[in-house]
This record gives C-alpha cells, structure tokens and sequence, in this order.
C-alpha cells in the first residue's frame, strides 16, 4: 500500500529534476548573431562560466 503512494511521488521529482536540469543547461551556453558592416554576419557563442558547468 505505502509503494503505491510513493510512486507518484517518485514521477513527480524525476520529472522536476529533469525539467530544472534542462533550465540550466540552457543558461549555460548561448548564441548571438550579428550583422557588421557590409552586411556580414559573426555568430559568437557565448559560454556562462559562472553555471559552474564549464
């Protein structure tokens, strides 16, 4: 009887660790482009260092 309450518990932080896992890992790392002149265009990824991850 106890296993059954813990179950949804249990889909219930995996699934909150999986969604903040995923929060972070996409403030660790962005993507810029700009356009210079003569319309040329620089890409400059950016890495956040400060995430811990790096």
């Amino acid at each position: 009887m106890m296993k059954r309450k813990l179950i949804p518990f249990a889909l219930f932080l995996a699934a909150l660790s999986a969604s903040t896992t995923s929060l972070a890992a996409s403030q660790e790392i962005s993507k810029s482009i700009y356009t210079c002149n003569d319309n040329q265009v620089m890409e400059v990824i950016y890495v956040n260092t400060e995430a811990g991850n790096a």
